[in-house]
């Protein structure tokens, strides 16, 4: 039977290189030990410009496995390397791989000892290489080339007869298991199973190939089961159908998950098995009805994303990965894009969230001809194949992002996405147009570099080829210039209330026609969807300062345009794992510098102001040509500078559904631990990380906002856990925290957050924080 180790703990670690590391006998017993994900340094929580780690390290691990196991097929996978990777196996070098963003696979069968201990030694180099994509010199990247092991890095075991693995293989269409789904409808839907079998042993081999379609309750709801004979040093593809009836289809108002289970059969006993993912829907891009799904149209809403995070740079764990989803779909995104593609915790999480993907091949305005044209190719490939079965992913960004490309090149990198999925629905996207779906207007200039030779009938010509369905990759983010960067969009949390609503404003209904805002994108009946660039602040190599940008601060703390979006959703959508239903927020602190005017934001009809009880105004939303525009309560309340409170209740269908209220803000009285789990619970495995977030609360138990914005707070911590980074912090707008990581010991761990410089008169004392966290 099939058997899968996850190898992320136990590694020993040394930053720099180390020549005779790869041999079985070196001596790494002072190296650091350290768990999976990991980040090889711990930057700033701001490492822009070029402050984190570039150059080479080096990994080692020692594992033994069963001599029962003997003559078991062995294949090691590294989902994540940044970038250049090279593997030794008890001193055999491996294959070396050139991509930080897609899996390294091996088998590694003929290298294994069952008798003395293995040795699996790696060394990584995450130095600017313009051979490797993206190729960009990180001192010119809007991201960061993070170095590490930074995904997991699997075992698996199987017997001689196996179910293989798309990556491994390296066949078009083809290897491991494919599953797509045809004929859909609310009665039935058919499910294609493609599986590609593989006997190493040396005797021809019978067995049955059983694959069950299982729903979210754990039972069976199709299946297939089929006699086959496989010559010894064989393989082959096996397509075996079956019929699932009333089905749940995959929608992202109701993404239901199922599973197909293959199993290699003989005498009784399952040999080897495998768990694919299965969503069953339908989708199409038009140029007249925008995105439709399962037949129905859909206007879609979503942001772009880089996957890093304060301290660990792109080492993030499943959970952070997974609250990440949570948040963006929180805030309504109904689709994420990047510029590499995603790991594969995001995308699982995305396709139970109901978030629809672009899966882009890594890149970013750069393009050169040779070996990186190659390494692209094979990328492209092995990204196909490797996320393939996933419902989530919906479109496939096989261009190199804004880059000057020759034609020849975008064609290729089209078809091959079609080689790889020749059936079901399959579409591309792309800046210039050679893909099924465009992603901007023709502009001849990005075409390549001797485009400025074409003559106007040749671009005439050319244009009509553009005529496709259209996707905003991005908008919303309009610098003034890419040095400077003063932008409304692109503005720090702390810079305060007027600042985040002029965010809103910027994205909403800015005044400059030319820009790029949601409400232009959102009454575009023919656009099938648009992604804000970016959702979430993110640190990168060009620029000393983060990308500000997003609703999201680099710390995952609201501002107030992840309000405004998330009261676009409608109120009767309820999303598991995520704060759903009817909303309404006021953008407003009510102290006496907050705007004169209180915006709320809400999904609701109508809204009722309240001062201290009593009743002031109703409003229906503002005259904005959006779902949901914001109520904009005029001044004409103003009541003095004693603290009081204002409430706004969401009415629909005459009801109170939802309701908000700020008091006054006073004076510090108390610091408040929250851990950022969003439900999901921290593991005991020597990698996992959570954000504590601390608030600087008043008498009333609300936010202070910057009355201790210039005061040292200090965390300690007790227990099977330490502080990562930054222990000593400085809230901004009365919010901060610390990330909190977990040892292999599960237990509780014990934050505190105190005044680093404390007040001796405990009458007017901010008093400290105590939080308990237990781990798995």
């Amino acid at each position: 039977m099939r058997k899968t180790t996850h190898f992320n703990q136990g590694w020993r670690f040394k930053l720099g290189d180390e020549t005779s590391s790869h041999l079985p006998q070196y001596d790494d017993s002072l190296w650091e030990e350290v768990h999976l994900p990991h980040c090889v340094q711990i930057a700033p929580i701001i490492s822009s410009g070029g402050r984190n780690y570039q150059g080479v390290c080096r990994y080692r691990k020692h594992f033994t496995l069963e001599p029962s196991m003997e003559n078991e097929k062995v294949i090691l996978e590294f989902e994540g390397a940044m970038q250049v990777l090279e593997v030794w196996i008890n001193d055999h070098q491996l294959p070396s791989h050139y991509c930080g963003y897609t899996p390294a696979v091996y088998d590694i069968t003929s290298y294994i000892s069952y008798t003395d201990s293995n040795v699996l030694a790696v060394r990584l180099d995450n130095s600017d290489r313009n051979d490797v994509p993206p190729g960009k010199p990180q001192e010119r990247l809007d991201f960061a080339y993070e170095g590490g092991l930074y995904r997991g890095v699997t075992l698996y075991q199987t017997p001689g007869i196996y179910i293989t693995h798309p990556l491994l293989e390296d066949q078009v269409a083809g290897g491991g298991i494919w599953v797509r789904t045809e004929d859909i409808s609310e009665a039935n839907a058919t499910v294609h199973i493609q599986s590609h079998i593989r006997n190493e042993y040396d005797q021809s081999v019978s067995y049955q190939l059983k694959q069950t379609v299982i729903d979210q309750s754990g039972s069976a709801v199709a299946k297939v089961i089929t006699g086959y004979e496989l010559d010894s040093q064989d393989e082959r593809h096996i397509i075996q159908s079956c019929q699932v009836n009333n089905p749940h289809l995959w929608h992202p108002h109701s993404p239901y998950m199922y599973q197909v289970r293959t199993e290699i059969i003989q005498e009784d006993n399952v040999i080897d098995q495998v768990v694919t993912p299965l969503g069953i829907r339908d989708f199409a891009f038009t140029r007249d009805k925008g995105f439709l799904i399962n037949g129905k149209q859909l206007k879609v809403s979503g942001a772009n994303y880089h996957q890093t995070y304060i301290h660990v740079g792109n080492a993030m764990p499943d959970s952070l990965l997974k609250r990440d989803a949570r948040k963006y779909r929180e805030a309504g995104m109904l689709h994420i894009r990047s510029h590499y593609p995603f790991a594969k915790a995001f995308i699982d999480e995305c396709d139970r969230l109901g978030i629809m993907l672009i899966i882009s091949s890594p890149g970013w305005q750069y393009y050169e001809e040779g070996i990186f044209v190659e390494r692209v190719y094979k990328n492209l490939r092995d990204i196909v194949r490797w996320l393939r079965n996933h419902p989530s992913i919906i479109l496939w960004e096989p261009i190199l992002n804004e880059s000057v490309m020759p034609e020849s090149f975008q064609q290729r990198v089209h078809e091959i996405v079609h080689e790889e999925l020749p059936l079901g629905p399959c579409y591309t996207g792309s800046d210039q147009g050679f893909s099924d779906v465009v992603y901007r207007e023709f502009d001849p200039g990005m075409l390549g570099p001797k485009s400025e030779d074409y003559d106007p009938e040749a671009y005439m010509a050319m244009k009509k080829r553009f005529d496709k369905p259209r996707w905003v990759r991005e908008y919303g983010d309009s610098p003034d210039n890419f040095t400077d960067q003063n932008c409304a969009w692109r503005v720090p949390r702390s810079w305060g209330e007027d600042i985040m609503l002029k965010q809103v404003r910027r994205m909403i209904w800015d005044k400059q026609k030319w820009l790029s805002n949601y409400t232009s994108k959102y009454n575009d009946e023919t656009l099938c969807g648009f992604g804000m660039w970016p959702g979430m602040e993110h640190n990168r190599g060009y620029h000393i300062n983060p990308c500000w940008g997003g609703f999201l601060d680099l710390h995952r703390i609201p501002k107030y345009s992840f309000y405004f979006f998330k009261s676009q959703r409608d109120p009767d959508h309820i999303i598991p794992h995520v704060e759903s239903g009817p909303i309404v927020f006021i953008a407003n602190y009510w102290s006496d510098v907050s705007p004169d005017d209180i915006t709320v934001f809400s999904n609701c009809e109508k809204l009722r102001l309240y001062h201290n009880d009593v009743f002031i105004e109703e409003r229906e939303p503002d005259d904005i040509p959006i779902k949901h525009p914001p109520t904009t309560f005029m001044n004409q309340f103003y009541y003095g500078r004693d603290r009081s409170e204002i409430r706004v209740e969401g009415i629909i269908d005459g009801e109170v559904v939802a309701v908000d209220k700020r008091f006054t803000p006073g004076v510090p009285r108390q610091l408040h631990l929250e851990p950022d789990d969003m439900t999901i619970d921290m593991q005991a495995d020597g990698s996992d990380i959570l954000f504590v977030r601390c608030d600087v609360h008043d008498d009333h138990g609300q936010i202070t906002p910057l009355t201790l914005d210039a005061h040292d707070i200090i965390f300690t911590i007790d227990g099977p856990g330490k502080i990562i980074g930054d222990f000593i912090k400085r809230p901004e707008l009365g919010q901060t925290g610390v990330i909190v990581q977990s040892t292999t010991e599960p237990g509780t761990i014990s934050i505190k957050a105190e005044l680093l410089y404390p007040q001796k008169y405990s009458r007017i004392a901010v008093k400290s924080a105590l939080l308990d966290i237990k781990t798995q």
